[in-house]
Protein backbone atom coordinates (compact mmCIF):
# COMPACT_ATOMS: atom_id res chain seq x y z
CA UNK A 1 0.00 0.00 0.00
CA UNK A 2 1.81 3.14 -1.27
CA UNK A 3 0.45 6.56 0.03
CA UNK A 4 1.78 9.83 -1.52
CA UNK A 5 2.34 13.36 0.29
CA UNK A 6 3.22 16.31 -1.73
CA UNK A 7 3.80 19.49 0.06
CA UNK A 8 5.50 20.96 2.30
CA UNK A 9 8.36 20.18 5.43
CA UNK A 10 9.62 23.05 7.48
CA UNK A 11 11.50 24.53 10.43
CA UNK A 12 8.45 25.46 12.94
CA UNK A 13 8.99 27.86 15.67
CA UNK A 14 6.49 27.81 18.30
CA UNK A 15 6.33 30.37 21.24
CA UNK A 16 4.05 30.11 24.12
CA UNK A 17 3.24 33.09 26.30
CA UNK A 18 2.84 31.63 29.59
CA UNK A 19 1.93 34.86 32.09
CA UNK A 20 2.00 38.66 31.40
CA UNK A 21 -0.08 40.66 28.82
CA UNK A 22 0.73 42.68 25.33
CA UNK A 23 3.39 41.82 23.07
CA UNK A 24 6.70 42.48 24.67
CA UNK A 25 8.88 40.98 26.81
CA UNK A 26 6.48 38.15 27.93
CA UNK A 27 7.99 34.78 29.99
CA UNK A 28 6.85 31.66 27.70
CA UNK A 29 8.13 28.57 25.98
CA UNK A 30 9.78 28.39 22.95
CA UNK A 31 10.44 25.06 20.82
CA UNK A 32 11.84 24.31 17.40
CA UNK A 33 11.12 21.42 15.16
CA UNK A 34 11.17 20.38 12.21
CA UNK A 35 7.28 19.45 11.42
CA UNK A 36 4.53 20.68 9.13
CA UNK A 37 1.57 19.13 7.94
CA UNK A 38 2.67 16.95 5.05
CA UNK A 39 5.56 16.13 6.83
CA UNK A 40 3.92 15.28 10.22
CA UNK A 41 1.23 13.17 7.49
CA UNK A 42 4.28 10.91 5.82
CA UNK A 43 6.27 10.35 9.28
CA UNK A 44 2.32 9.05 10.88
CA UNK A 45 1.98 7.40 7.37
CA UNK A 46 5.76 5.47 7.62
CA UNK A 47 5.50 5.14 11.43
CA UNK A 48 2.03 3.10 11.10
CA UNK A 49 3.19 0.89 8.75
CA UNK A 50 2.58 2.58 5.04
CA UNK A 51 5.06 2.69 2.19
CA UNK A 52 5.30 6.69 1.89
CA UNK A 53 6.57 8.73 -0.79
CA UNK A 54 7.23 12.62 0.03
CA UNK A 55 7.19 15.07 -3.03
CA UNK A 56 8.59 18.77 -2.30
CA UNK A 57 10.47 21.69 -3.38
CA UNK A 58 13.57 22.54 -1.39
CA UNK A 59 16.26 24.76 -2.05
CA UNK A 60 19.88 23.35 -0.88
CA UNK A 61 20.61 25.42 2.40
CA UNK A 62 21.43 23.75 5.10
CA UNK A 63 18.31 23.85 6.70
CA UNK A 64 16.71 22.19 3.40
CA UNK A 65 19.42 19.21 4.02
CA UNK A 66 18.35 18.44 7.15
CA UNK A 67 14.65 18.45 6.68
CA UNK A 68 15.59 16.19 3.78
CA UNK A 69 17.64 13.85 5.94
CA UNK A 70 15.16 14.13 8.94
CA UNK A 71 12.60 12.48 6.45
CA UNK A 72 14.86 9.75 5.38
CA UNK A 73 15.82 8.83 8.27
CA UNK A 74 11.89 8.28 9.41
CA UNK A 75 11.86 5.95 6.41
CA UNK A 76 9.93 8.25 4.24
CA UNK A 77 11.17 7.98 0.39
CA UNK A 78 11.61 11.62 -1.02
CA UNK A 79 11.00 12.92 -4.22
CA UNK A 80 12.37 16.69 -4.34
CA UNK A 81 12.68 18.98 -7.05
CA UNK A 82 15.50 21.13 -6.23
CA UNK A 83 15.57 25.14 -7.01
CA UNK A 84 18.32 27.22 -5.39
CA UNK A 85 15.70 30.28 -6.29
CA UNK A 86 13.54 28.95 -3.64
CA UNK A 87 13.26 30.51 -0.22
CA UNK A 88 14.19 28.33 3.23
CA UNK A 89 10.46 27.03 4.83
CA UNK A 90 9.64 28.07 7.87
CA UNK A 91 6.62 28.52 10.15
CA UNK A 92 6.75 31.19 12.94
CA UNK A 93 3.68 31.12 15.27
CA UNK A 94 2.51 32.25 19.02
CA UNK A 95 1.00 29.39 20.06
CA UNK A 96 -1.84 29.43 22.75
CA UNK A 97 -3.88 26.10 23.91
CA UNK A 98 -2.50 24.82 20.87
CA UNK A 99 -4.11 27.10 18.43
CA UNK A 100 -1.84 29.47 16.44
CA UNK A 101 -1.71 32.58 16.02
CA UNK A 102 0.24 36.19 14.56
CA UNK A 103 2.19 33.24 12.01
CA UNK A 104 4.71 34.20 10.00
CA UNK A 105 5.25 31.62 6.97
CA UNK A 106 7.78 30.98 4.21
CA UNK A 107 6.32 28.06 2.24
CA UNK A 108 9.29 26.96 -0.63
CA UNK A 109 6.51 25.04 -2.01
CA UNK A 110 3.96 27.39 -2.41
CA UNK A 111 5.94 28.76 -5.07
CA UNK A 112 7.14 26.02 -7.32
CA UNK A 113 5.06 23.59 -10.17
CA UNK A 114 5.83 20.68 -10.77
CA UNK A 115 6.03 19.24 -14.01
CA UNK A 116 3.06 16.96 -15.35
CA UNK A 117 5.77 14.01 -15.69
CA UNK A 118 7.39 14.13 -12.26
CA UNK A 119 3.54 13.93 -10.76
CA UNK A 120 2.74 11.47 -13.25
CA UNK A 121 5.88 9.08 -12.54
CA UNK A 122 5.43 9.13 -8.36
CA UNK A 123 2.15 8.39 -7.75
CA UNK A 124 2.24 5.53 -10.39
CA UNK A 125 0.45 2.47 -8.50
CA UNK A 126 -0.33 4.71 -5.31
CA UNK A 127 -3.61 3.90 -3.45
CA UNK A 128 -4.34 7.58 -2.20
CA UNK A 129 -2.52 10.65 -2.86
CA UNK A 130 -2.44 13.51 0.08
CA UNK A 131 -1.97 17.17 -0.57
CA UNK A 132 -2.18 19.82 1.69
CA UNK A 133 -2.86 24.14 1.26
CA UNK A 134 0.46 25.64 1.48
CA UNK A 135 0.86 24.07 -2.25
CA UNK A 136 -0.12 27.00 -4.89
CA UNK A 137 -3.55 27.16 -6.39
CA UNK A 138 -1.90 25.70 -9.47
CA UNK A 139 -0.27 22.72 -8.16
CA UNK A 140 -3.51 21.92 -5.79
CA UNK A 141 -5.37 21.44 -9.16
CA UNK A 142 -2.93 19.70 -11.31
CA UNK A 143 -2.45 17.07 -9.06
CA UNK A 144 -5.93 16.60 -7.95
CA UNK A 145 -6.66 16.32 -12.00
CA UNK A 146 -3.57 14.16 -12.83
CA UNK A 147 -4.93 11.88 -9.77
CA UNK A 148 -8.76 11.37 -10.86
CA UNK A 149 -7.05 10.89 -13.78
CA UNK A 150 -5.28 8.11 -12.94
CA UNK A 151 -8.35 6.38 -10.75
CA UNK A 152 -6.36 7.33 -7.64
CA UNK A 153 -8.10 9.18 -4.47
CA UNK A 154 -7.27 12.03 -3.28
CA UNK A 155 -7.61 14.59 0.23
CA UNK A 156 -7.04 17.77 0.78
CA UNK A 157 -5.54 18.85 4.38
CA UNK A 158 -6.10 22.70 5.14
CA UNK A 159 -3.57 24.18 7.45
CA UNK A 160 -5.26 27.62 8.09
CA UNK A 161 -8.11 29.21 7.60
CA UNK A 162 -7.14 31.44 4.76
CA UNK A 163 -5.20 29.39 2.46
CA UNK A 164 -8.24 26.90 2.83
CA UNK A 165 -9.78 29.11 0.11
CA UNK A 166 -7.96 27.71 -2.31
CA UNK A 167 -10.26 24.99 -2.63
CA UNK A 168 -12.90 27.37 -4.13
CA UNK A 169 -10.38 27.75 -7.46
CA UNK A 170 -9.66 23.69 -7.58
CA UNK A 171 -10.84 20.17 -9.36
CA UNK A 172 -12.89 19.01 -6.23
CA UNK A 173 -10.29 16.50 -4.06
CA UNK A 174 -12.29 13.39 -2.95
CA UNK A 175 -12.23 13.95 0.78
CA UNK A 176 -11.00 17.25 2.76
CA UNK A 177 -9.63 17.54 6.17
CA UNK A 178 -9.97 20.61 8.54
CA UNK A 179 -10.81 21.68 12.02
CA UNK A 180 -14.09 23.26 12.58
CA UNK A 181 -12.59 27.25 12.20
CA UNK A 182 -11.16 26.47 8.77
CA UNK A 183 -14.20 24.94 7.58
CA UNK A 184 -16.55 27.40 8.85
CA UNK A 185 -14.39 30.27 7.38
CA UNK A 186 -14.45 28.38 4.10
CA UNK A 187 -17.93 28.15 3.94
CA UNK A 188 -18.11 32.13 4.90
CA UNK A 189 -16.39 33.46 2.47
CA UNK A 190 -15.81 31.06 -0.42
CA UNK A 191 -19.23 32.08 -2.18
CA UNK A 192 -18.69 29.22 -5.23
CA UNK A 193 -18.26 26.75 -2.51
CA UNK A 194 -19.73 23.61 -1.01
CA UNK A 195 -19.39 20.03 0.51
CA UNK A 196 -20.89 18.29 -2.29
CA UNK A 197 -21.50 14.80 -2.97
CA UNK A 198 -18.45 13.89 -3.74
CA UNK A 199 -16.63 15.46 -1.39
CA UNK A 200 -16.39 14.44 2.42
CA UNK A 201 -14.87 16.97 4.48
CA UNK A 202 -13.54 15.80 7.72
CA UNK A 203 -14.33 18.67 10.77
CA UNK A 204 -11.51 17.76 14.11
CA UNK A 205 -10.41 19.37 16.76
CA UNK A 206 -11.74 19.90 20.22
CA UNK A 207 -13.73 20.89 21.82
CA UNK A 208 -15.56 19.53 18.67
CA UNK A 209 -16.80 16.41 17.85
CA UNK A 210 -15.25 15.51 13.92
CA UNK A 211 -18.24 15.74 11.65
CA UNK A 212 -18.39 14.42 8.02
CA UNK A 213 -20.64 16.19 5.60
CA UNK A 214 -22.31 15.63 2.30
CA UNK A 215 -23.41 18.76 2.05
CA UNK A 216 -25.15 18.44 5.16
CA UNK A 217 -24.05 16.56 8.94
CA UNK A 218 -24.05 12.76 7.59
CA UNK A 219 -22.56 11.30 10.35
CA UNK A 220 -20.58 12.03 14.32
CA UNK A 221 -17.86 10.53 15.36
CA UNK A 222 -17.85 10.13 19.33
CA UNK A 223 -15.67 12.32 21.89
CA UNK A 224 -14.29 15.21 20.80
CA UNK A 225 -10.28 15.27 21.53
CA UNK A 226 -9.51 17.75 24.40
CA UNK A 227 -7.16 19.97 23.44
CA UNK A 228 -4.51 21.89 25.91
CA UNK A 229 -1.34 22.46 25.83
CA UNK A 230 1.46 23.76 23.58
CA UNK A 231 3.02 22.36 20.24
CA UNK A 232 1.59 19.00 20.09
CA UNK A 233 -1.80 20.40 19.50
CA UNK A 234 -0.83 21.80 15.86
CA UNK A 235 -0.10 17.84 14.90
CA UNK A 236 -3.23 16.64 16.25
CA UNK A 237 -5.29 17.14 13.15
CA UNK A 238 -2.61 15.42 11.06
CA UNK A 239 -2.52 12.58 13.43
CA UNK A 240 -6.76 12.24 12.75
CA UNK A 241 -6.18 12.25 9.26
CA UNK A 242 -3.34 9.77 9.10
CA UNK A 243 -5.60 7.36 11.57
CA UNK A 244 -8.57 7.87 9.24
CA UNK A 245 -6.63 7.50 5.94
CA UNK A 246 -5.06 4.26 6.87
CA UNK A 247 -8.32 2.78 8.01
CA UNK A 248 -10.22 3.64 4.77
CA UNK A 249 -7.43 2.53 2.57
CA UNK A 250 -7.31 -1.03 5.11
CA UNK A 251 -11.10 -1.61 5.24
CA UNK A 252 -12.84 0.30 2.24
CA UNK A 253 -16.35 -1.24 2.97
CA UNK A 254 -16.89 -0.21 6.61
CA UNK A 255 -18.45 2.77 7.74
CA UNK A 256 -16.71 6.24 7.36
CA UNK A 257 -17.73 6.51 11.48
CA UNK A 258 -15.64 3.67 11.88
CA UNK A 259 -12.44 5.23 10.01
CA UNK A 260 -13.24 8.56 11.76
CA UNK A 261 -12.72 6.57 15.37
CA UNK A 262 -9.24 5.07 14.41
CA UNK A 263 -8.04 8.98 13.47
CA UNK A 264 -9.56 9.66 17.21
CA UNK A 265 -7.13 7.44 18.41
CA UNK A 266 -3.79 8.52 16.57
CA UNK A 267 -4.88 11.95 17.29
CA UNK A 268 -5.09 11.57 20.80
CA UNK A 269 -1.59 9.93 20.61
CA UNK A 270 -0.25 12.86 19.52
CA UNK A 271 -1.97 14.94 21.99
CA UNK A 272 -0.84 13.00 24.60
CA UNK A 273 2.70 13.60 23.65
CA UNK A 274 5.13 16.33 23.63
CA UNK A 275 5.66 16.12 19.81
CA UNK A 276 3.59 16.58 16.67
CA UNK A 277 3.81 13.71 14.97
CA UNK A 278 4.93 9.82 15.13
CA UNK A 279 8.44 10.60 13.88
CA UNK A 280 12.14 11.22 15.57
CA UNK A 281 11.90 14.22 17.76
CA UNK A 282 14.37 16.93 19.01
CA UNK A 283 15.61 17.48 15.64
CA UNK A 284 16.95 20.81 15.11
CA UNK A 285 18.64 19.90 18.33
CA UNK A 286 19.94 16.27 17.12
CA UNK A 287 21.57 18.07 14.14
CA UNK A 288 23.18 20.75 15.54
CA UNK A 289 24.56 18.61 18.23
CA UNK A 290 25.87 16.21 14.93
CA UNK A 291 26.96 18.97 13.45
CA UNK A 292 29.18 20.51 17.24
CA UNK A 293 30.11 16.56 17.37
CA UNK A 294 31.55 16.85 14.04
CA UNK A 295 33.29 20.16 14.46
CA UNK A 296 35.07 19.01 17.85
CA UNK A 297 35.82 15.47 16.52
CA UNK A 298 38.25 13.30 14.16
CA UNK A 299 36.09 11.52 12.18
CA UNK A 300 38.31 8.61 11.62
CA UNK A 301 39.09 8.13 15.00
CA UNK A 302 36.39 9.43 17.09
CA UNK A 303 38.84 11.39 19.30
CA UNK A 304 38.91 14.91 20.36
CA UNK A 305 40.65 16.87 17.12
CA UNK A 306 42.47 20.32 18.30
CA UNK A 307 39.47 22.54 18.41
CA UNK A 308 37.32 19.93 20.69
CA UNK A 309 40.31 19.55 22.83
CA UNK A 310 40.90 23.66 22.87
CA UNK A 311 39.02 23.88 26.24
CA UNK A 312 41.04 21.47 28.15
CA UNK A 313 43.78 23.12 26.60
CA UNK A 314 42.55 26.63 28.02
CA UNK A 315 41.66 25.05 31.61
CA UNK A 316 45.08 23.78 32.08
CA UNK A 317 46.60 27.36 30.94
CA UNK A 318 44.85 28.58 34.00
CA UNK A 319 45.16 26.52 36.35
CA UNK A 320 48.69 26.12 38.55
CA UNK A 321 48.46 22.72 39.13
CA UNK A 322 51.41 20.22 38.27
CA UNK A 323 50.71 17.72 34.82
CA UNK A 324 52.41 15.84 32.06
CA UNK A 325 52.30 16.12 28.30
CA UNK A 326 53.01 12.80 26.13
CA UNK A 327 53.67 13.48 22.25
CA UNK A 328 52.97 9.83 20.40
CA UNK A 329 53.87 9.62 16.60
CA UNK A 330 53.16 6.33 14.67
CA UNK A 331 56.03 4.80 13.05
CA UNK A 332 57.06 4.54 9.72
CA UNK A 333 53.33 5.72 8.94
CA UNK A 334 54.41 6.82 5.41
CA UNK A 335 55.66 3.75 5.14
CA UNK A 336 52.08 2.38 5.60
CA UNK A 337 50.24 4.65 3.30
CA UNK A 338 52.97 4.09 0.46
CA UNK A 339 53.01 0.35 0.44
CA UNK A 340 49.37 -0.72 1.38
CA UNK A 341 47.11 2.26 0.77
CA UNK A 342 45.30 5.24 2.44
CA UNK A 343 43.01 2.74 3.54
CA UNK A 344 44.91 0.52 5.61
CA UNK A 345 46.48 3.77 6.61
CA UNK A 346 43.54 4.56 8.02
CA UNK A 347 42.90 1.21 10.22
CA UNK A 348 46.54 1.22 11.53
CA UNK A 349 45.18 4.89 12.64
CA UNK A 350 41.92 3.46 13.99
CA UNK A 351 43.63 0.51 15.84
CA UNK A 352 46.33 2.97 17.33
CA UNK A 353 43.63 5.19 19.00
CA UNK A 354 41.48 2.30 20.28
CA UNK A 355 44.36 1.20 22.45
CA UNK A 356 44.94 4.67 23.71
CA UNK A 357 41.60 5.53 24.38
CA UNK A 358 41.32 1.85 26.39
CA UNK A 359 44.91 2.93 28.63
CA UNK A 360 43.69 6.09 29.24
CA UNK A 361 42.12 7.25 32.98
CA UNK A 362 39.00 9.15 32.96
CA UNK A 363 41.16 12.60 34.05
CA UNK A 364 43.52 12.53 30.84
CA UNK A 365 42.59 14.29 27.75
CA UNK A 366 43.42 12.36 24.21
CA UNK A 367 43.40 14.12 20.93
CA UNK A 368 44.18 13.48 17.62
CA UNK A 369 47.03 16.24 16.60
CA UNK A 370 47.32 15.88 13.35
CA UNK A 371 47.90 12.80 10.61
CA UNK A 372 49.58 10.44 12.52
CA UNK A 373 50.58 12.31 15.75
CA UNK A 374 48.86 12.05 19.18
CA UNK A 375 49.05 14.34 22.25
CA UNK A 376 47.82 13.46 25.70
CA UNK A 377 47.72 15.60 28.29
CA UNK A 378 47.77 14.16 32.09
CA UNK A 379 46.75 16.19 34.65
CA UNK A 380 48.05 16.34 37.89
CA UNK A 381 50.90 13.23 36.63
CA UNK A 382 54.13 13.70 38.20
CA UNK A 383 57.24 12.94 35.67
CA UNK A 384 57.68 9.50 36.64
CA UNK A 385 54.55 8.42 36.54
CA UNK A 386 54.08 9.91 32.86
CA UNK A 387 56.95 7.93 31.80
CA UNK A 388 55.57 5.09 32.55
CA UNK A 389 52.03 5.76 31.20
CA UNK A 390 54.35 6.33 28.02
CA UNK A 391 56.04 2.71 28.25
CA UNK A 392 52.83 1.44 29.13
CA UNK A 393 51.28 2.78 25.71
CA UNK A 394 53.87 1.86 23.64
CA UNK A 395 54.08 -1.74 24.63
CA UNK A 396 50.22 -2.24 24.40
CA UNK A 397 50.54 -1.52 20.35
CA UNK A 398 53.61 -3.28 20.47
CA UNK A 399 52.11 -6.01 21.54
CA UNK A 400 48.77 -6.10 20.00
CA UNK A 401 47.91 -7.49 16.78
CA UNK A 402 47.51 -5.18 14.24
CA UNK A 403 44.77 -5.38 11.52
CA UNK A 404 46.10 -7.31 8.32
CA UNK A 405 48.00 -6.86 6.09
CA UNK A 406 50.27 -5.12 8.39
CA UNK A 407 49.96 -7.46 11.92
CA UNK A 408 52.57 -5.44 13.56
CA UNK A 409 52.72 -1.69 14.18
CA UNK A 410 54.67 0.43 16.96
CA UNK A 411 55.00 4.04 18.09
CA UNK A 412 57.02 6.52 19.67
CA UNK A 413 56.48 8.95 22.55
CA UNK A 414 57.36 11.89 24.10
CA UNK A 415 57.10 13.23 27.85
CA UNK A 416 57.37 16.51 29.35
CA UNK A 417 56.58 17.44 32.82
CA UNK A 418 55.22 21.10 33.80
CA UNK A 419 55.99 21.77 37.26
CA UNK A 420 54.02 24.87 36.65
CA UNK A 421 54.56 28.46 35.44
CA UNK A 422 54.76 26.89 31.51
CA UNK A 423 52.51 27.70 28.36
CA UNK A 424 50.68 24.73 27.23
CA UNK A 425 51.78 24.75 23.97
CA UNK A 426 55.78 25.17 25.29
CA UNK A 427 54.81 21.69 27.39
CA UNK A 428 53.86 20.14 24.04
CA UNK A 429 56.71 21.34 22.06
CA UNK A 430 59.08 20.16 25.19
CA UNK A 431 57.36 16.81 23.97
CA UNK A 432 57.90 16.74 20.81
CA UNK A 433 61.21 17.24 21.18
CA UNK A 434 61.53 14.14 23.47
CA UNK A 435 59.50 12.14 20.74
CA UNK A 436 62.04 12.90 18.07
CA UNK A 437 64.81 12.00 20.49
CA UNK A 438 62.74 8.39 20.65
CA UNK A 439 62.94 8.21 16.83
CA UNK A 440 66.76 9.13 16.88
CA UNK A 441 67.20 6.26 19.13
CA UNK A 442 65.89 3.71 17.09
CA UNK A 443 61.60 3.98 17.21
CA UNK A 444 58.71 1.99 19.56
CA UNK A 445 60.10 3.81 22.73
CA UNK A 446 59.48 6.82 25.51
CA UNK A 447 61.71 9.09 26.37
CA UNK A 448 61.28 11.95 28.93
CA UNK A 449 62.31 15.74 27.96
CA UNK A 450 63.50 17.67 31.01
CA UNK A 451 62.49 21.75 31.09
CA UNK A 452 66.37 23.59 29.93
CA UNK A 453 68.23 24.42 33.37
CA UNK A 454 67.91 28.63 34.16
CA UNK A 455 71.24 30.09 34.02
CA UNK A 456 71.84 30.22 37.50
CA UNK A 457 71.40 26.12 37.36
CA UNK A 458 73.88 26.28 34.61
CA UNK A 459 76.36 27.69 36.59
CA UNK A 460 76.34 25.44 39.49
Amino acid sequence: MKVVVFGSAHLDILAEAVSGKGTIDRPGNLRIHVGGTAYNLAVNLAAMGVKVTFCSAFNRSAISRMIVNELAQNGVELAVDYDDALPDSGFSAHVENGDAYSCVSSMAVEHHVFEEAFVREHIQGAAWVCLETNLSTRTLDQITCIARDMGIPTSVQLVSEEKGLKLAQITPPDYVFGNIREHQYLLANAANWEATETMVTFVTNGPHKALAYRGTALEASAAPDPVGGMGNALGAGDAFTTGTIVSILKHPGAALAEAMEIGHITAQQVLDSPHCNFGAHEVLNKTLGELSDRAHHDKLTSLLNRTGAEPAFMQVDECDDPYAVIFLDLDHFKAVNDSHGHEVGDKALVFVADILKEHMRESDVLVRYGGEEFVVILPNAGQQQALDIAERLVGAVRSTKAPPPLNRLTVSAGVAYNEGGERLQETIRRADDALYNSKAMGRDRATLDRPKASPVEMVS
